[in-house]
Protein backbone atom coordinates (compact mmCIF):
# COMPACT_ATOMS: atom_id res chain seq x y z
CA UNK A 1 0.00 0.00 0.00
CA UNK A 2 2.86 2.25 0.85
CA UNK A 3 4.64 1.54 -2.67
CA UNK A 4 1.05 2.71 -4.15
CA UNK A 5 0.88 5.71 -2.59
CA UNK A 6 4.23 6.29 -3.07
CA UNK A 7 3.65 5.88 -7.30
CA UNK A 8 0.32 7.62 -7.08
CA UNK A 9 1.43 10.88 -5.30
CA UNK A 10 4.07 11.14 -7.92
CA UNK A 11 1.68 10.62 -10.80
CA UNK A 12 -0.47 13.44 -8.97
CA UNK A 13 -1.00 16.94 -10.85
CA UNK A 14 0.49 19.19 -9.85
CA UNK A 15 -0.51 22.00 -7.41
CA UNK A 16 -3.81 22.04 -4.72
CA UNK A 17 -7.36 22.17 -6.10
CA UNK A 18 -8.16 26.11 -6.14
CA UNK A 19 -10.69 26.83 -3.64
CA UNK A 20 -13.38 28.66 -5.39
CA UNK A 21 -14.90 32.30 -3.98
CA UNK A 22 -18.67 31.02 -3.16
CA UNK A 23 -19.96 27.89 -1.88
CA UNK A 24 -21.65 26.36 -5.61
CA UNK A 25 -24.64 25.01 -5.83
CA UNK A 26 -25.35 20.72 -6.11
CA UNK A 27 -24.14 19.49 -9.57
CA UNK A 28 -26.78 19.05 -11.96
CA UNK A 29 -26.20 16.19 -14.36
CA UNK A 30 -26.87 16.93 -18.35
CA UNK A 31 -25.76 15.64 -21.30
CA UNK A 32 -21.97 17.58 -20.66
CA UNK A 33 -22.02 17.36 -17.22
CA UNK A 34 -20.91 14.38 -15.15
CA UNK A 35 -21.92 13.99 -11.31
CA UNK A 36 -19.95 11.50 -9.20
CA UNK A 37 -21.40 11.18 -5.70
CA UNK A 38 -18.53 11.48 -2.45
CA UNK A 39 -21.49 10.08 -0.11
CA UNK A 40 -24.56 8.35 -1.61
CA UNK A 41 -26.38 10.36 -3.32
CA UNK A 42 -24.62 13.87 -2.66
CA UNK A 43 -23.30 14.63 -6.20
CA UNK A 44 -20.29 16.02 -4.88
CA UNK A 45 -18.60 17.06 -7.68
CA UNK A 46 -19.39 18.33 -11.17
CA UNK A 47 -17.10 17.00 -14.13
CA UNK A 48 -16.85 18.44 -17.27
CA UNK A 49 -14.03 18.23 -20.84
CA UNK A 50 -13.44 19.80 -23.64
CA UNK A 51 -11.54 18.42 -26.62
CA UNK A 52 -9.88 20.06 -29.67
CA UNK A 53 -7.95 18.49 -32.30
CA UNK A 54 -6.15 19.01 -35.83
CA UNK A 55 -7.05 15.65 -37.08
CA UNK A 56 -10.39 15.33 -39.75
CA UNK A 57 -9.76 18.60 -40.41
CA UNK A 58 -10.05 20.59 -36.96
CA UNK A 59 -12.73 19.50 -34.58
CA UNK A 60 -14.10 20.73 -31.10
CA UNK A 61 -16.95 20.60 -28.86
CA UNK A 62 -17.86 19.37 -25.23
CA UNK A 63 -17.41 15.69 -23.83
CA UNK A 64 -20.90 13.97 -23.70
CA UNK A 65 -21.05 12.75 -19.77
CA UNK A 66 -22.12 9.05 -19.20
CA UNK A 67 -23.40 8.01 -15.35
CA UNK A 68 -22.20 4.93 -14.64
CA UNK A 69 -24.58 5.09 -11.66
CA UNK A 70 -27.24 3.35 -12.93
CA UNK A 71 -24.97 0.43 -13.14
CA UNK A 72 -24.01 0.71 -9.30
CA UNK A 73 -20.62 2.83 -9.98
CA UNK A 74 -22.10 6.05 -8.20
CA UNK A 75 -18.40 7.13 -7.88
CA UNK A 76 -17.20 7.32 -11.37
CA UNK A 77 -18.43 8.03 -14.90
CA UNK A 78 -17.36 8.05 -18.27
CA UNK A 79 -17.25 10.57 -21.36
CA UNK A 80 -17.48 10.36 -25.42
CA UNK A 81 -16.66 12.74 -27.91
CA UNK A 82 -17.59 11.51 -31.57
CA UNK A 83 -20.29 8.55 -31.40
CA UNK A 84 -21.93 7.31 -28.02
CA UNK A 85 -20.69 3.79 -28.84
CA UNK A 86 -17.02 5.34 -28.22
CA UNK A 87 -15.67 5.96 -25.00
CA UNK A 88 -12.70 8.21 -25.21
CA UNK A 89 -12.12 8.38 -20.95
CA UNK A 90 -13.05 6.65 -18.03
CA UNK A 91 -12.89 8.33 -14.84
CA UNK A 92 -13.71 8.06 -11.03
CA UNK A 93 -12.88 9.94 -7.65
CA UNK A 94 -12.28 7.66 -3.78
CA UNK A 95 -12.05 8.96 -0.74
CA UNK A 96 -8.49 8.67 0.36
CA UNK A 97 -8.58 10.52 3.61
CA UNK A 98 -7.71 7.38 5.81
CA UNK A 99 -4.42 7.08 3.37
CA UNK A 100 -3.19 10.40 2.84
CA UNK A 101 -5.97 12.88 3.90
CA UNK A 102 -7.23 13.74 0.16
CA UNK A 103 -10.05 12.10 -2.14
CA UNK A 104 -8.15 10.89 -5.49
CA UNK A 105 -8.92 11.31 -8.66
CA UNK A 106 -7.94 8.59 -10.96
CA UNK A 107 -8.76 8.92 -15.11
CA UNK A 108 -7.45 6.93 -18.23
CA UNK A 109 -8.34 8.36 -21.65
CA UNK A 110 -8.37 6.23 -24.91
CA UNK A 111 -7.28 8.54 -26.76
CA UNK A 112 -4.84 11.06 -28.70
CA UNK A 113 -7.12 13.67 -29.14
CA UNK A 114 -6.35 17.17 -26.80
CA UNK A 115 -8.57 17.34 -24.25
CA UNK A 116 -9.29 19.72 -20.67
CA UNK A 117 -10.71 18.05 -18.08
CA UNK A 118 -12.55 20.49 -15.04
CA UNK A 119 -13.56 18.94 -11.75
CA UNK A 120 -15.21 20.65 -9.24
CA UNK A 121 -15.93 19.88 -5.29
CA UNK A 122 -19.57 21.48 -5.63
CA UNK A 123 -19.39 21.60 -1.73
CA UNK A 124 -15.85 23.51 -1.23
CA UNK A 125 -15.98 25.47 -4.76
CA UNK A 126 -12.58 23.96 -5.21
CA UNK A 127 -11.83 23.48 -8.52
CA UNK A 128 -8.86 21.26 -10.37
CA UNK A 129 -8.18 20.62 -14.65
CA UNK A 130 -6.17 18.35 -16.10
CA UNK A 131 -5.25 18.56 -19.93
CA UNK A 132 -3.87 16.52 -22.77
CA UNK A 133 -2.10 17.63 -25.37
CA UNK A 134 -3.76 16.67 -29.14
CA UNK A 135 -2.33 14.28 -31.31
CA UNK A 136 -0.51 12.94 -27.93
CA UNK A 137 -1.26 9.30 -26.32
CA UNK A 138 -3.17 10.45 -23.48
CA UNK A 139 -1.60 9.69 -20.30
CA UNK A 140 -3.20 8.13 -17.46
CA UNK A 141 -4.26 10.30 -14.59
CA UNK A 142 -3.74 9.50 -10.60
CA UNK A 143 -4.02 12.72 -8.78
CA UNK A 144 -3.72 11.19 -5.07
CA UNK A 145 -4.32 14.85 -3.71
CA UNK A 146 -7.11 16.71 -5.66
CA UNK A 147 -9.19 17.32 -2.89
CA UNK A 148 -7.86 17.58 0.64
CA UNK A 149 -10.30 16.11 3.48
CA UNK A 150 -10.48 19.15 5.41
CA UNK A 151 -13.95 19.41 7.23
CA UNK A 152 -15.88 21.61 4.11
CA UNK A 153 -18.48 22.20 6.94
CA UNK A 154 -15.94 23.88 9.17
CA UNK A 155 -16.84 26.71 6.66
CA UNK A 156 -19.90 28.65 8.30
CA UNK A 157 -20.92 29.62 4.72
CA UNK A 158 -21.66 25.98 4.18
CA UNK A 159 -24.12 25.63 6.66
CA UNK A 160 -27.70 25.68 5.93
CA UNK A 161 -29.99 27.98 6.43
CA UNK A 162 -33.21 29.57 5.33
CA UNK A 163 -32.53 33.49 3.97
CA UNK A 164 -36.62 33.98 3.92
CA UNK A 165 -39.32 32.22 4.19
CA UNK A 166 -42.69 34.45 3.60
CA UNK A 167 -46.26 34.00 2.22
CA UNK A 168 -49.26 36.20 2.20
CA UNK A 169 -50.43 36.93 5.69
CA UNK A 170 -54.10 36.39 5.28
CA UNK A 171 -56.42 34.81 2.99
CA UNK A 172 -59.30 33.63 2.58
CA UNK A 173 -60.55 30.00 2.49
CA UNK A 174 -60.41 27.77 -0.60
CA UNK A 175 -58.20 30.21 -2.13
CA UNK A 176 -54.09 29.23 -2.93
CA UNK A 177 -51.65 29.97 -0.73
CA UNK A 178 -48.25 29.82 -1.75
CA UNK A 179 -44.85 29.88 0.40
CA UNK A 180 -41.66 30.58 -0.95
CA UNK A 181 -38.67 30.44 0.65
CA UNK A 182 -34.67 30.74 -0.76
CA UNK A 183 -31.61 28.71 0.95
CA UNK A 184 -28.03 29.12 1.20
CA UNK A 185 -25.73 26.50 2.40
CA UNK A 186 -23.93 23.12 0.82
CA UNK A 187 -26.77 21.14 -0.79
CA UNK A 188 -28.22 18.34 -1.65
CA UNK A 189 -31.39 19.62 0.16
CA UNK A 190 -34.30 17.93 1.76
CA UNK A 191 -37.08 19.77 2.50
CA UNK A 192 -40.18 19.42 4.28
CA UNK A 193 -43.32 21.58 5.41
CA UNK A 194 -45.98 20.82 8.05
CA UNK A 195 -48.36 23.04 9.95
CA UNK A 196 -51.84 23.71 9.77
CA UNK A 197 -53.35 21.33 7.20
CA UNK A 198 -50.01 20.30 6.15
CA UNK A 199 -48.92 16.97 7.45
CA UNK A 200 -44.66 16.36 6.83
CA UNK A 201 -45.40 17.69 3.10
CA UNK A 202 -42.38 16.45 1.13
CA UNK A 203 -40.60 19.27 -0.80
CA UNK A 204 -38.30 18.05 -4.19
CA UNK A 205 -34.13 19.73 -3.63
CA UNK A 206 -34.73 22.00 -5.79
CA UNK A 207 -38.02 23.33 -4.16
CA UNK A 208 -38.14 26.86 -3.41
CA UNK A 209 -42.05 27.25 -3.32
CA UNK A 210 -45.48 25.38 -2.65
CA UNK A 211 -48.96 26.48 -3.09
CA UNK A 212 -51.93 24.68 -1.06
CA UNK A 213 -55.71 25.99 -0.51
CA UNK A 214 -56.53 26.07 3.15
CA UNK A 215 -59.98 24.71 3.89
CA UNK A 216 -59.67 25.32 7.68
CA UNK A 217 -60.45 29.04 8.73
CA UNK A 218 -58.80 30.67 11.97
CA UNK A 219 -54.71 30.89 12.89
CA UNK A 220 -52.58 28.86 10.72
CA UNK A 221 -48.72 28.06 11.15
CA UNK A 222 -46.01 26.75 8.43
CA UNK A 223 -42.69 25.40 9.14
CA UNK A 224 -40.05 24.72 7.04
CA UNK A 225 -37.20 22.18 8.16
CA UNK A 226 -34.43 22.16 5.90
CA UNK A 227 -31.51 19.85 5.70
CA UNK A 228 -28.35 20.43 3.91
CA UNK A 229 -25.00 19.05 3.57
CA UNK A 230 -23.78 20.79 6.58
CA UNK A 231 -26.69 21.26 9.05
CA UNK A 232 -30.19 21.94 8.94
CA UNK A 233 -32.53 24.64 9.19
CA UNK A 234 -35.95 25.69 10.42
CA UNK A 235 -38.11 28.66 9.89
CA UNK A 236 -42.01 29.17 11.31
CA UNK A 237 -44.38 31.65 9.34
CA UNK A 238 -48.21 32.68 11.02
CA UNK A 239 -50.66 33.35 8.99
CA UNK A 240 -54.63 33.71 9.19
CA UNK A 241 -57.09 32.14 7.05
CA UNK A 242 -60.91 34.02 6.54
CA UNK A 243 -64.04 32.11 5.98
CA UNK A 244 -64.44 32.95 2.40
CA UNK A 245 -67.55 35.27 1.65
CA UNK A 246 -71.07 33.76 0.48
CA UNK A 247 -74.03 35.45 -0.11
CA UNK A 248 -75.67 35.49 2.93
CA UNK A 249 -79.52 33.85 2.79
CA UNK A 250 -82.26 33.12 5.18
CA UNK A 251 -83.43 30.01 4.72
CA UNK A 252 -86.50 29.76 6.84
CA UNK A 253 -87.82 31.81 10.30
CA UNK A 254 -90.72 30.26 11.65
CA UNK A 255 -92.40 29.58 14.63
CA UNK A 256 -95.58 27.41 15.82
CA UNK A 257 -98.35 28.78 17.41
CA UNK A 258 -99.63 25.87 20.27
CA UNK A 259 -102.93 24.07 20.47
CA UNK A 260 -103.06 24.23 16.69
CA UNK A 261 -104.24 28.12 17.01
CA UNK A 262 -102.98 30.76 14.77
CA UNK A 263 -102.21 33.21 17.90
CA UNK A 264 -100.11 32.96 21.07
CA UNK A 265 -101.66 33.55 24.09
CA UNK A 266 -100.35 36.32 25.95
CA UNK A 267 -97.84 34.85 28.76
CA UNK A 268 -97.31 31.93 26.32
CA UNK A 269 -93.41 30.51 25.61
CA UNK A 270 -92.74 31.03 21.30
CA UNK A 271 -90.12 29.34 20.18
CA UNK A 272 -88.39 31.35 17.37
CA UNK A 273 -86.95 28.87 14.68
CA UNK A 274 -84.14 29.69 12.07
CA UNK A 275 -82.07 28.06 9.07
CA UNK A 276 -79.49 30.42 7.28
CA UNK A 277 -76.49 29.26 4.79
CA UNK A 278 -73.68 31.63 3.63
CA UNK A 279 -71.44 33.47 5.32
CA UNK A 280 -72.03 36.33 7.71
CA UNK A 281 -73.07 36.80 11.79
CA UNK A 282 -76.77 36.03 12.75
CA UNK A 283 -78.69 38.32 15.22
CA UNK A 284 -82.47 38.63 15.84
CA UNK A 285 -83.98 41.53 16.74
CA UNK A 286 -85.88 42.98 19.04
CA UNK A 287 -84.48 41.58 22.27
CA UNK A 288 -82.65 38.21 21.14
CA UNK A 289 -79.21 39.65 20.08
CA UNK A 290 -76.57 36.94 18.33
CA UNK A 291 -77.47 33.85 17.39
CA UNK A 292 -75.39 31.21 15.33
CA UNK A 293 -76.31 30.08 11.86
CA UNK A 294 -79.01 27.56 12.87
CA UNK A 295 -81.08 26.81 15.94
CA UNK A 296 -83.67 28.21 18.23
CA UNK A 297 -84.62 30.58 20.92
CA UNK A 298 -87.44 31.04 23.61
CA UNK A 299 -89.31 34.04 23.97
CA UNK A 300 -92.50 35.40 26.05
CA UNK A 301 -95.11 36.46 24.02
CA UNK A 302 -96.83 39.44 26.10
CA UNK A 303 -97.84 40.99 23.01
CA UNK A 304 -97.82 41.46 18.94
CA UNK A 305 -93.99 41.82 17.92
CA UNK A 306 -92.40 41.72 14.77
CA UNK A 307 -89.12 39.68 14.95
CA UNK A 308 -86.47 40.44 12.20
CA UNK A 309 -83.11 38.32 11.94
CA UNK A 310 -80.53 39.36 9.57
CA UNK A 311 -77.24 37.83 8.38
CA UNK A 312 -74.77 40.33 7.24
CA UNK A 313 -71.62 39.93 5.78
CA UNK A 314 -68.86 41.36 3.78
CA UNK A 315 -70.65 40.28 0.52
CA UNK A 316 -74.09 41.43 1.24
CA UNK A 317 -77.42 41.03 3.70
CA UNK A 318 -80.19 38.94 4.06
CA UNK A 319 -83.11 39.68 6.31
CA UNK A 320 -86.54 38.49 7.01
CA UNK A 321 -89.26 39.20 9.53
CA UNK A 322 -91.63 37.02 11.45
CA UNK A 323 -94.73 38.38 12.86
CA UNK A 324 -95.62 36.97 16.69
CA UNK A 325 -99.53 36.83 17.02
CA UNK A 326 -100.69 37.70 20.13
CA UNK A 327 -104.39 37.31 21.78
CA UNK A 328 -105.14 38.69 25.13
CA UNK A 329 -106.90 35.98 26.86
CA UNK A 330 -110.64 37.04 28.66
CA UNK A 331 -110.47 38.68 32.32
CA UNK A 332 -113.34 39.46 33.62
CA UNK A 333 -112.22 42.78 35.93
CA UNK A 334 -115.33 43.14 38.12
CA UNK A 335 -119.19 42.10 38.61
CA UNK A 336 -121.61 44.47 40.43
CA UNK A 337 -125.38 44.33 40.76
CA UNK A 338 -128.27 46.80 41.98
CA UNK A 339 -129.76 45.50 45.08
CA UNK A 340 -131.55 44.92 47.15
CA UNK A 341 -133.98 43.81 44.42
CA UNK A 342 -137.30 44.64 45.18
CA UNK A 343 -140.25 41.54 44.85
CA UNK A 344 -140.97 41.60 41.55
CA UNK A 345 -138.92 44.56 40.08
CA UNK A 346 -135.75 44.40 38.29
CA UNK A 347 -132.31 45.04 38.63
CA UNK A 348 -128.85 45.99 36.79
CA UNK A 349 -125.79 43.91 36.24
CA UNK A 350 -122.66 45.92 35.77
CA UNK A 351 -118.97 44.21 34.28
CA UNK A 352 -116.08 44.64 32.54
CA UNK A 353 -114.81 41.78 30.76
CA UNK A 354 -111.26 42.67 28.71
CA UNK A 355 -109.47 40.52 26.09
CA UNK A 356 -109.59 39.62 22.23
CA UNK A 357 -112.33 38.34 20.91
CA UNK A 358 -114.42 38.26 23.89
CA UNK A 359 -117.92 36.70 24.00
CA UNK A 360 -119.29 36.16 27.13
CA UNK A 361 -122.83 34.98 28.82
CA UNK A 362 -124.98 35.24 32.04
CA UNK A 363 -126.44 32.68 34.01
CA UNK A 364 -129.14 33.32 36.72
CA UNK A 365 -131.38 31.37 39.12
CA UNK A 366 -131.32 28.24 37.11
CA UNK A 367 -128.30 26.97 35.13
CA UNK A 368 -129.88 28.65 31.66
CA UNK A 369 -128.84 31.29 30.01
CA UNK A 370 -130.17 34.38 30.67
CA UNK A 371 -128.44 37.42 28.22
CA UNK A 372 -125.23 36.77 26.43
CA UNK A 373 -123.09 38.98 24.50
CA UNK A 374 -119.48 39.31 22.70
CA UNK A 375 -117.18 42.46 22.58
CA UNK A 376 -114.79 43.68 25.71
CA UNK A 377 -115.33 46.87 27.98
CA UNK A 378 -117.57 47.67 30.28
CA UNK A 379 -121.00 46.72 30.08
CA UNK A 380 -124.34 47.53 31.44
CA UNK A 381 -127.64 45.01 31.45
CA UNK A 382 -130.89 45.38 33.09
CA UNK A 383 -132.50 42.19 34.38
CA UNK A 384 -136.08 41.20 35.60
CA UNK A 385 -135.99 37.90 37.28
CA UNK A 386 -138.25 35.70 36.38
CA UNK A 387 -138.77 33.64 39.29
CA UNK A 388 -140.59 34.22 42.26
CA UNK A 389 -137.30 34.26 44.85
CA UNK A 390 -139.11 36.78 47.65
CA UNK A 391 -136.59 37.25 50.92
CA UNK A 392 -134.58 34.79 49.50
CA UNK A 393 -132.08 35.67 46.55
CA UNK A 394 -130.31 33.48 43.69
CA UNK A 395 -126.24 33.71 42.15
CA UNK A 396 -125.77 34.69 39.23
CA UNK A 397 -122.26 33.67 36.97
CA UNK A 398 -120.34 35.50 33.88
CA UNK A 399 -118.85 33.60 31.92
CA UNK A 400 -116.41 34.91 29.51
CA UNK A 401 -113.79 33.46 26.44
CA UNK A 402 -112.26 34.87 23.47
CA UNK A 403 -109.35 34.22 21.16
CA UNK A 404 -107.08 32.11 23.69
CA UNK A 405 -108.28 28.56 24.79
CA UNK A 406 -109.17 30.30 28.33
CA UNK A 407 -112.05 30.91 30.36
CA UNK A 408 -112.77 33.23 33.60
CA UNK A 409 -116.24 33.17 35.25
CA UNK A 410 -117.17 35.58 38.11
CA UNK A 411 -120.24 35.27 40.54
CA UNK A 412 -122.39 37.26 42.47
CA UNK A 413 -124.70 36.70 45.17
CA UNK A 414 -128.05 38.66 44.40
CA UNK A 415 -130.27 39.56 47.18
CA UNK A 416 -133.82 39.61 46.94
CA UNK A 417 -136.43 41.74 49.43
CA UNK A 418 -139.24 40.18 51.11
CA UNK A 419 -142.33 39.98 49.69
CA UNK A 420 -145.86 41.88 50.30
CA UNK A 421 -148.55 39.30 51.58
CA UNK A 422 -150.16 37.37 48.73
CA UNK A 423 -146.79 38.06 46.43
CA UNK A 424 -144.63 34.71 46.78
CA UNK A 425 -146.17 32.15 45.37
Amino acid sequence: MRILLAVLVALAAAGPARLGAAPLPPCVADGVTLCIDDLPGDQRYQLRIAYQTVQGGGLAGSGHAVSLAPAGFTRAGAFWFFSPDNPEMLVKLLDGCALNQHHWLLAAATTNVGYSLTVTDALTGAEKTYTSADQAAAIPIQDAAAFDCADPCADASLAAHIGDFSAAASVVTGSPQSFLWTLGGAGPFSQSLTGTELVNVALGAAARAYTFAPQLPGPHTATLAVKGRCGSDTSTFSYDVQQACAMPHIDSFTTTYMYGYSVFCAGDTATLSWQTSGSGDVTISPGVGSVGPSGSVNVIANAPTTYTITKAAACGTDSAMLNLQVAQPASIQYLTVDEPIACGMQTTFRFDVEGDGIQWWMQTETTFTSFSGQGSGPQTHPYQPTLNVCGTGFVAYLRASGTCPHMDTKSIMVTVGPCAPGQCG
